[in-house]
């Protein structure tokens, strides 16, 4: 078994870090510009996957007469308790709609994400050019997939982690400092863990062992490591028994276990930890000491992460309380830094013109993927535009004309289907719904009261499609169902109003 051996070094003086000279209103108005560039390049997508869960949490907070019957999958998620009042308190202050309130949202919590990397990058690079060549790399790439952990470094739409991100980032940034102010941390630390508690433990885990390198105290390291394995020890051993529902929606979830990763993404989580430990080991002159201790705590902490996920987080587990916590969600700051640190290494190109130009092919290749994730929705979804997709045409027309209390059945894996792009039901239709397979069985997965109604409403709605109307009507109408969404496949003689290319809405007599 390879040991991860932590080397004390004497204290050493270190010339001070060189800061930037221009003023704090230019460095702001940089941060603008790039959190724009940001947006184009990436995209904007509101309803899409878990952004139109919080969108429909939050709709559901404004007008609690929504979802009368399935509220449970409304609100969903703990964070998105404090997450979605919080949106709507400043859209009833600021009389706005809820659309522009989380698209102010989206570009405000890029910048900040932005400005949390910079005074990052402040402590840890000596060259102004290094720290502006790892933003741009960071602004080029941030949509990237990080490993195998279904995440990715920057979503493409606003959710309770887009805001709780960076105040992490804030707290990492003053632990970096030579006389760490702990108020502060704990100032960006509190908010932070209210709006997202598992990437707010994440930072608090690497903050201890930042804290704990910087001491130079071997026992003291090893006392992290060692609580961090303990507590993952405790929580496994006295997890509440799951019911079968459960355990049938946690084993739904493949990017928990990393036993069910694919080669490519288990590299997704050796290659950074080599890497960052390459690059403290051969240390450049423009990385301060302090960066190199920011290195080795993050690979220390991605260690840890991976050897709790194969001791915990198993398929066949006992209980998957452990797994559904998702400790790989620490690779989330390896994969920041690593774009940070190369982005820097092209600074050192004699000639800065070659790493502007491999940073613009990068940004041009990320805007493809993009455009290949949602090739038939307009890339900005911004809030004067008319939604241009289809099937979000078809959920918009479902709230201007069916009653408030209409429940919907569909294809439970919908998301997957030709050209809907993983737009969310209710973030649109305002509307109740049969729970679907692929994002309310991620609400299932964390959610244990759920999980048998997400059973159920997944059980109804498999071959939908393909069954004849008597059939249909006697699966839909005891679960409450009153309208289906059908494709042109489906045989049928129900009473559709609404029929567009692939989507026909139908009601149940």
């Amino acid at each position: 078994m390879a040991t991860f051996v932590v080397v004390t070094q004497p204290q050493q003086v270190e010339r001070p870090v060189r800061q930037f000279t221009a003023s704090r209103s230019g460095q702001a108005l940089v941060l603008v510009v790039l959190a724009l560039a940001a947006l184009v390049i990436h995209g904007y997508h509101p309803y899409s996957e878990d952004g139109g869960i919080y969108i429909a949490a939050a709709e559901h907070a404004l007008q609690p007469q929504l979802f009368p019957h399935l509220s449970q999958f409304a609100d969903a998620h703990v964070s998105c308790l404090f997450f979605s009042r919080m949106m709507t308190g400043i859209a009833t202050l600021a009389h706005l709609s809820l659309t522009w309130v989380f698209f102010l949202g989206y570009v405000a919590s890029i910048y900040l994400t932005l400005s949390g990397l910079y005074s990052i990058l402040q402590t840890c690079l000596r060259s102004e050019a290094a720290r502006w060549f790892g933003l741009l790399l960071f602004t080029a790439i941030m949509s990237m997939p990080v490993a195998g952990t279904s995440i990715i470094m920057v979503d493409p739409y606003l959710t309770s982690r887009s805001l709780g991100l960076p105040l992490v980032l804030f707290a990492i940034a003053e632990s970096l400092q030579d006389q760490p102010r702990w108020v502060r941390i704990v100032i960006f630390l509190v908010p932070g863990s209210l709006l997202h508690p598992l990437i707010a433990a994440c930072g608090i885990y690497l903050i201890a062992l930042i804290v704990a390198l910087r001491s130079g105290n071997r026992a003291m390291v090893y006392g992290v490591i060692a609580f961090a394995l303990a507590t993952s020890t405790a929580v496994h051993w006295l997890a509440p028994v799951e019911s079968s529902a459960y355990r049938e929606a946690a084993v739904s979830r493949t990017y928990w276990f990393l036993t069910r990763w694919s080669w490519d993404e288990i590299i997704g989580v050796i290659a950074p930890i080599l890497l960052l430990l390459a690059l403290d080991r051969f240390r450049l002159t423009t990385f301060t000491d302090t960066f190199s201790t920011f290195l080795r705590a993050l690979c220390l902490g991605g260690i840890v992460t991976i050897v709790v996920n194969l001791l915990f987080a198993h398929p066949e587990s006992g209980n998957h309380l452990v797994a559904s916590l998702q400790p790989l969600r620490f690779f989330t700051f390896l994969y920041l830094v690593m774009a940070l640190a190369l982005g820097s290494l092209l600074a050192l190109i004699p000639r800065r013109i070659v790493g502007g130009l491999i940073i613009a092919a990068l940004a041009v290749f990320l805007f493809l993927v993009q455009r290949n994730i949602y090739p038939n929705t307009v890339h900005l979804e911004l809030p004067w535009r008319t939604l241009s997709n289809e099937w979000e045409r078809a959920f918009l027309w479902i709230r201007e004309h069916t009653p408030q209390d209409a429940v919907f059945a569909m294809d439970s894996d919908y998301h997957n289907l030709p050209g809907e792009d993983t737009h969310v039901f209710r973030a649109i239709a305002l509307r109740d719904a049969l729970p679907d397979y692929s994002k309310d069985g991620g609400i299932a997965a964390v959610k244990p009261s759920v999980a048998n109604d997400w059973i159920r409403g997944v059980a109804l709605q498999r071959d939908l499609d393909a069954l004849d109307d008597t059939t249909r009507i006697a699966r839909m109408k005891p679960a409450g169902v009153t309208w289906v969404i059908l494709r042109p496949l489906a045989n049928t003689r129900l009473d559709c109003p609404y029929v567009d290319h692939d989507i026909r809405i139908c009601r149940i007599p």
